[in-house]
């Protein structure tokens, strides 16, 4: 009776600890799993981010934008009779309602035609805002505005 005893708490001892073993290999398949997945759900928002993101738009686009800048662009007269050209990049914000907001000159050429290129920028009319699914947001835009003299 005492053989048979010993015998059952062996089998039982030895059942227990593949048990044991068999779950930590679960649990350790399922953190595999886990991090793989986690994995996976940043490369799906990061293409969601990209798919469903829409950037903003001057009104009828940038052919519009074109005729705008070049309508309204007073080129100044001194920088005229020195003959200075160049690209004004100007960064600024197209608010979540299309406004223009916190016009900066990201590269200059000169005092008078970065100034030009801020009035040009803050004459503009509201933009259609850029999107993010179906939410307006705020985007930080970046214009080169081109000064050349025929």
């Amino acid at each position: 009776m005492k053989k048979i005893a010993k015998n059952l708490k062996i089998k039982a001892l030895l059942t227990l600890s593949v048990l044991v073993m068999f779950l930590f290999t679960i649990c350790e398949l399922k953190a595999q799993d886990t991090i793989n997945s986690d994995e996976e759900v940043k490369r799906m928002e990061i293409e969601l981010l990209n798919y469903h993101s829409i950037n903003p738009e001057f009104p009828g686009g940038s052919d519009s934008l074109n005729a705008f800048i070049k309508q309204n662009l007073q080129y100044p007269k001194s920088a005229k009779e020195q003959g200075i050209e160049g690209i004004v990049n100007v960064k600024f914000f197209v608010d979540s309602d299309g406004s223009i907001k916190d016009a900066k000159i990201e590269h200059g050429v000169n005092e008078e035609l970065d100034a030009e290129a801020i009035r040009i920028v803050n004459l503009m009319p509201k933009w259609e805002p850029g999107r993010h699914g179906s939410r307006t947001i705020s985007v930080l835009y970046e214009l080169p505005i081109v000064f050349r003299l025929k």
